[in-house]
């Protein structure tokens, strides 16, 4: 069940990043790989 739950969270959180940050990450996409990065590890 721990496996199970990190995978949802981490499959929701780039679902919600690409669709609220879609025209920022197009715009930086260095930077917004970065930002995604410092996300995903807190």
């Amino acid at each position: 069940m721990k496996a199970a739950r990190p995978g949802r969270s981490q499959q929701a959180l780039p679902l919600t990043f690409q669709t609220s940050d879609t025209s920022r990450q197009a715009r930086n996409r260095f930077a917004g790989s970065a930002e995604l990065t410092a996300s995903f590890r807190g």
